[in-house]
């Protein structure tokens, strides 16, 4: 079956208990033999078939009016209706879909996949030949009459309302002209770059086995040998506590940045394990989840960890960890038994009604949320503090060792400094200290468009400097953020997709126009805690340098004090 050509679906009834029950079918000879085993004689069959979304929007009206005339004013299908009498062949149906579980059904299952996703897989792992028409609408069919696949259209029939059902946009939903079922069809711009989720294009949910994950309770777990701090023991016994409390669905884990976020969850993860859970981290930035895949691989020997990201080639592997940005996360249904969220004050997710939406949706009904932030907002402060939701702090590093406090500057227009045969006094000052420790430094700009201005006059201030500059859509990044763990470049220019969840040694921090308004205080204090996160290397410089004082450089300053002040506070309670 090719992915250009439309699967067509038929709408048709059948009489249980004196009341019409309506259905979806993409192969109605599997209908006919399948409910010939339960005892139905004849089922009537609603004519011409349509696309899935019209299909649906037919269904839904006529559950709600009862009436086919009047749903066939509201749906454009001019329908006739035909009875058939039901026949004996179910098994043979059955048996194919048989075999095709056992080759499909796990990378498949808890995920929502557009019909040309599934179809492509399938090209991948077996000949495109043996993928008629006929073989895939019988099996997506009885996967249907078994309830173990859910049929949808990827986007609402044009109507009043139109909701994309893979992401739930409203606003990016657009009607045009389709090439593939020849009418007015609306399809989603909003989560596009996943594939096109369109009213004719069918959504398929497949539907979990509850059972999948309980055998790695069995399994023969081997944790390394991690060590926690009794601050880090602390938290890790609350977020125990937490997932063993049936009246608690939703945790906040506040710590400070280098405060061992991470190893904190570990027991928490084990312990759900045990319990054969299904386990996601996602985080919006996938830089974090590349550097969390090793640490989780090296801490859950024998569990499988599914990594999943822009560019992963792990998108169809099953396992009981999953690691995920938050968009990798759409594709999920309901598949979760907890879910932690790391930085989930951070960009893109921050605000984010989609991917808060998709995050969400992949938990179960009855699973559990753990956030994770050194940054929260007032909002979820405010939350904590009327008891809306659990809440657990650290204020301390696992080392012990405060957060270096930013020293801010003022200095001339960045566009002067550009032009400046000399280096401005304080940058100066901070290169020769960044070569002197013989370590390295992240420079912070506010956008794209400032990296190579600034890592060509870096170049020319200092010719014997090893400087790069790093994006979002670099198509080196990841090669670049390899070298700077090697220690291959000294100083990186970046702008922010490098303020969280990542771990440098003895790394100190210039941000280059502080008073720019991305650099907003979370932000700030975020980046600040790229410094002085290990044992070895627990301090370092940061340094704001803005042609203005603003009050989030001000307030982040503060932020940092104070948290220190109350580790202080904690280190001291905890002594008596």
């Amino acid at each position: 079956m090719g992915n250009d050509e439309e699967m067509k679906f038929q709408v048709y009834g059948i009489e249980i208990n004196k009341k019409i029950k309506w259905m979806l079918s993409a192969n109605v000879k599997v209908d006919l033999a399948f409910w010939y085993e339960k005892n139905v004689e004849q089922i009537i069959i609603v004519s011409p078939s349509a696309s899935v979304g019209h299909a649906v929007a037919y269904i839904q009206c006529l559950e709600k009016k009862r009436t086919m005339d009047a749903c066939q004013k509201q749906v454009a299908i001019p329908p006739t209706y035909t009875v058939r009498k039901t026949i004996a062949d179910f098994s043979s149906y059955y048996l194919l879909y048989e075999e095709w579980k056992k080759s499909f059904f796990r990378p498949f299952q808890g995920k929502l996949l557009l019909l040309d996703e599934i179809l492509n897989y399938m090209e991948q792992q077996h000949d495109r030949r043996i993928l008629s028409k006929e073989m895939v609408s019988s099996i997506i069919q009885t996967g249907y009459l078994l309830q173990e696949i859910q049929i949808t259209s990827g986007v609402t029939y044009p109507q009043d309302s139109l909701v994309c059902h893979r992401c739930g946009s409203t606003d990016r939903v657009v009607i045009q002209d389709c090439s593939i079922c020849g009418e007015s069809c609306a399809t989603c711009e909003a989560c596009i770059e996943m594939g096109r989720s369109k009213t004719c294009t069918p959504l398929l949910h497949v539907i979990p086995n509850q059972q999948s994950t309980q055998g790695i309770s069995n399994s023969p777990l081997i944790r390394t040998s991690y060590h926690l701090t009794p601050f880090q023991q602390d938290i890790a016994q609350a977020a125990k506590r937490f997932i063993t409390d049936k009246n608690k669905q939703k945790l906040l884990i506040w710590a400070v940045t280098g405060a061992g976020k991470t190893e904190m969850i570990f027991p928490t993860i084990f312990h759900s394990l045990e319990l054969g859970y299904r386990i996601l981290l996602a985080s919006p930035r996938k830089d974090v989840i590349k550097e969390l895949t090793p640490r989780f691989k090296k801490a859950f020997i024998n569990v499988p960890i599914v990594s999943l990201y822009g560019g992963s080639e792990e998108k169809w592997e099953t396992g009981a960890i999953y690691l995920a940005t938050t968009h990798q996360v759409m594709r999920f249904y309901h598949f979760f038994d907890l879910v932690i969220i790391d930085e989930m004050d951070a960009y893109p997710y921050h605000n984010n009604r989609l991917l808060q939406h998709a995050v969400n949706r992949a938990l179960k009904d009855d699973g559990k949320m753990i956030y994770m932030t050194a940054t929260p907002s007032k909002e979820w402060m405010h939350r904590v503090k009327r008891r809306e939701i659990d809440s657990a702090v650290l204020p301390i590093r696992y080392h012990g060792n405060p957060i270096p406090v930013p020293r801010i500057k003022i200095m001339p227009k960045k566009a002067k400094l550009l032009n400046q045969a000399t280096p401005f006094f304080f940058i100066d000052q901070f290169a020769s200290k960044v070569r002197n420790k013989e370590s390295q430094a992240f420079i912070f700009v506010s956008s794209i468009k400032e990296i190579f201005p600034w890592v060509k006059q870096w170049g020319k201030w200092f010719s014997g400097d090893s400087v790069e500059g790093i994006y979002a859509n670099d198509p080196n990044r990841d090669r670049k953020i390899e070298r700077f763990r090697n220690k291959e470049i000294q100083f990186l220019m970046t702008t922010t997709i490098m303020e969280r969840g990542v771990t440098i040694e003895n790394v100190h921090v210039l941000v280059l126009g502080a008073d720019a308004r991305i650099f907003d205080e979370a932000t700030l204090v975020q980046i600040t805690g790229r410094v002085g996160r290990t044992v070895e290397f627990p301090h370092g410089s940061v340094c704001f340098l803005a042609e203005r004082l603003t009050k989030d450089m001000v307030k982040a300053k503060k932020h940092i004090v104070r948290m220190n002040r109350l580790a202080e506070k904690y280190k001291k309670e905890k002594k008596q």
